[in-house]
């Protein structure tokens, strides 16, 4: 049998599909009676970033549900720490297209004050953020402000200063998938990485290690997204294989990739981000197949 793991894999994303009709996920969207009181919760800080000047805080309570804080307080939490937060409860706008950012996912928090905030946090997530926001200045201080949005979105990932004509520019020119972080980030970066620690005659396997330590660091720093976790798994695997002296196959990867994200969250299965990402690399992985044949 071909492909013994990409099959067992595509078992796997097949069965949370069904799983997720029969059973679906609870929503988490705010009942009629607690939308739009004043209300305090308390979270982990998972992500944070700034939008138009304000910051928004990404947090997760103790039921491992996921809500939005629009911070109008000016202390910047940690990365990890536990906050206590209040502010005004809103649910989002149910999304109109499918896979799109939905309200059952997250609810919201406006005008929050931070009350609370633990000593203990995330040394290590704090780190990658405080390297993103010094290279994000970097960037403000070379270039001008549209230039450095652009390629704060194609290098660290922060979209939010991008302006919608720039975006849709960039949607109608059809190469919009060039801010986000992706294969064609990792592919550079990581192989110009190892390329040019061979050329420092640096032994082969310690140049792969090296590629992806700092391809998993960099993929911390800018977030994560579902299209650079594949292609950051995928350019592990070939590095790993290429270590091993082991063939690499591109489906085999894409498919242990796709379970990885559903094991962490089976939603994602209808997200956009994830659907596209997959089903291109999925469609190119198919198509090398049927040429080499």
């Amino acid at each position: 049998m071909r492909r013994p793991l990409c099959l067992v894999c595509m078992a796997f994303v097949a069965a949370v599909f069904i799983m997720l009709h029969i059973q679906p996920m609870q929503e988490h969207a705010l009942s009629e009676e607690q939308e739009g009181q004043v209300v305090t919760r308390q979270g982990i800080v998972t992500a944070k970033e700034y939008k138009d000047g304000n910051l928004i805080l990404y947090l997760e309570d103790k039921d491992k549900e996921g809500f939005l804080c629009y911070m109008s307080d000016v202390t910047e939490p940690k990365l990890g720490s536990v906050v206590t937060v209040q502010g005004k409860a809103m649910n989002f706008r149910q999304g109109r297209n499918p896979g799109g950012f939905d309200q059952r996912e997250y609810y919201k928090m406006k005008n929050g004050r931070l009350l609370t905030q633990s000593g203990q946090y995330s040394f290590y997530r704090e780190s990658l953020y405080r390297l993103r926001r010094q290279l994000e200045r970097i960037l403000e201080q070379c270039m001008e402000e549209q230039d450095a949005a652009v390629m704060k979105a194609v290098l660290l990932g922060n979209k939010q200063e991008l302006d919608t004509e720039k975006k849709q520019l960039y949607q109608k020119s059809g190469i919009a998938h060039v801010l986000a972080i992706s294969g064609v980030h990792i592919t550079i970066l990581g192989m110009g990485l190892y390329e040019a620690l061979r050329r420092l005659r640096i032994p082969g396997w310690l140049c792969s290690v090296v590629a992806i330590i700092l391809m998993l660091l960099y993929g911390d720093m800018v977030g994560m997204s579902t299209s650079a976790y594949r292609a950051i798994f995928m350019f592990a695997l070939k590095m790993g294989a290429q270590l091993l002296h082991r063939t690499y196959d591109m489906l085999t990867a894409l498919a242990l990739a796709a379970a990885g994200v559903l094991l962490e969250q089976p939603l994602y299965l209808y997200h956009a981000g994830f659907l596209l990402s997959f089903g291109a690399i999925l469609g190119i992985g198919c198509m090398l197949d049927v040429i080499k044949t």
